[in-house]
C-alpha cells in the first residue's frame, strides 16, 4: 500500500512509440523509479490497433504498475478541438454546460457528445472573460480509454492530457514574463514525431493553438526511402545525440537540410499567419521572444539555430525554451515523456524532482 508515498505512473504513446515512466512522490521529493520505451516496429501500427495496444501492455508490464498509482495518459492532438471563447461571470458547471452548447452549435455535434475542459484563469473572472477550451468527441475519447483499459491492461488514467499540452509541462513560466508592456506576446514551437505545433501566449494566457504542417514523420520517411531501418531511425530521433552522425554517415546531408528548410517555411507561415490573426501583423516589436523545444536538446538546438538564419523572423529574439530549474539532465530524450510525469506530480503537490 501507498501509505507514505505516492508513485505517478505517466504514459506517452502515439503510432511510433510507446514509453512509460514510474515517479515516486515522498516528501518534497519526486524521484524516477524507473522508465521504459518501445519504438514501434511494424510502418503502418495504427492508433488502438492490435499492435498498438499490444505494445502499451509489454511497455506496463516492463515499467511496472499498482492499483494505487497516480496514473497521466496522453491523448492524441489530432483528436483535440481548441478554441478560445468569450464568456460572462459563471460557475464552473454552467461555465462547462455554457461552453459545451457554443462548442455545439460552431461544430455541429451535440454537446451529449462532446467532452469539454475549461482552462480557468488564476484570477477572478471579468465580463466577457476569454477561455482557452478543449474539446474531443466522446465516442472517440471513450473508444480510446475502452481499448487501452481493456486490452492494454491499462489502469483507469486519472489525468488525460492532450498531447501537445506534455511541452507546456516543462517550461520554466518565468519566460512568459514580459520584458515591457508592449512586448506580450510569446511564442512556442514544439516538434515531435507525428505533430508539430505552435503555441501562442499574449501576457502569459494561452490563447492559440496551432498545428505546424510538417513534423519529423516526414523526415522519417524520406530516410525509410533511403533505405534506412524505421525502428533505428526513431530511436536516434528520440535520443537526438547521434542526429549528426545520421545525417553524415548515411549521406543524408541533402534530406536533412530539405527536412529543416521546409520546417522553417511552416514555422514561419503559421507565426505569420497567426500575427495576422492576432492583429499584430506589423508589430514585431509585440513579440517577446520564440521560443523552441524539441524531443531533446539536439532537436531544439538545431531548429534555433535553422530560425536564427530566417529573414523574415529577424528582429523577434529566438532561443530554446527554458526548462524547469529541477528537470533532471540525465532526463533529457525523455522530454515529452517527463512533460506527462510532471502533471502527474504537480497534481499529488509541490514536489522538486532530484
Amino acid at each position: 500500500m501507498q501509505i507514505f508515498y505516492r508513485n505517478v505512473l505517466a504514459i506517452e504513446t502515439n503510432e511510433y512509440y510507446t514509453r512509460g515512466i514510474l515517479v515516486k512522490t515522498s516528501g518534497k521529493r519526486a524521484v524516477i523509479k524507473k522508465w521504459n520505451e518501445i519504438v514501434h516496429k511494424e510502418k503502418n501500427t495504427l492508433l488502438l490497433s492490435d499492435s498498438h495496444l499490444e505494445n502499451i501492455k509489454q511497455l506496463l508490464d516492463k515499467v511496472g504498475r499498482d492499483i494505487e498509482d497516480y496514473v497521466v495518459l496522453n491523448f492524441p492532438f489530432s483528436r483535440m478541438i481548441f478554441s478560445v471563447q468569450k464568456m460572462p461571470p459563471l460557475s464552473t458547471d454552467q461555465l462547462l454546460k455554457a461552453v459545451s452548447f457554443k462548442i455545439s452549435e460552431e461544430t455541429n455535434i451535440s454537446p451529449s457528445n462532446l467532452v469539454v475542459d475549461v482552462s480557468l484563469p488564476k484570477k477572478k473572472q471579468v465580463i466577457n472573460s476569454e477561455f482557452p477550451i478543449f474539446t474531443a468527441k466522446k465516442e472517440f475519447m471513450d473508444r480510446y480509454l475502452s481499448r487501452i483499459l481493456s486490452v492494454a491492461k491499462c489502469n483507469e488514467p486519472d489525468i488525460l492530457l492532450p498531447d501537445n499540452l506534455k511541452f507546456l509541462e516543462l517550461m520554466d513560466q518565468n519566460c512568459l514574463i514580459s520584458s515591457s508592456a508592449d512586448k506580450n506576446f510569446t511564442f512556442i514551437i514544439c516538434e515531435d514525431v507525428p505533430y508539430s505545433v505552435l503555441f501562442t501566449f499574449k501576457s502569459g494566457t494561452l490563447v492559440q493553438i496551432s498545428e505546424i504542417p510538417y513534423s519529423l514523420k516526414y523526415l522519417l520517411e524520406s530516410l525509410e526511402e533511403k533505405g534506412m531501418n524505421r525502428s533505428d531511425i526513431i530511436k536516434i530521433f528520440l535520443k537526438g545525440t547521434e542526429m549528426g552522425s545520421l545525417e553524415h554517415i548515411t549521406g543524408s546531408n541533402d534530406i536533412f537540410e530539405d527536412y529543416y528548410r521546409h520546417f522553417v517555411y511552416e514555422c514561419e507561415k503559421t507565426i505569420s499567419n497567426t500575427m495576422n490573426k492576432m492583429g499584430i501583423s506589423e508589430n514585431k516589436d509585440a513579440v517577446q521572444s520564440i521560443l523552441i523545444c524539441s524531443m531533446n536538446k539536439r532537436n531544439s538546438r538545431t531548429i534555433t539555430n535553422n530560425l536564427l538564419r530566417s529573414k523574415v523572423l529577424m528582429g523577434i529574439r529566438i532561443s530554446e525554451l527554458p526548462l524547469k530549474n529541477d528537470y533532471p539532465e540525465n532526463m533529457d530524450s525523455l522530454r515529452g515523456l517527463m512533460g506527462l510525469a510532471y502533471r502527474g506530480v504537480r497534481e499529488l503537490g509541490k514536489y522538486k524532482f532530484v
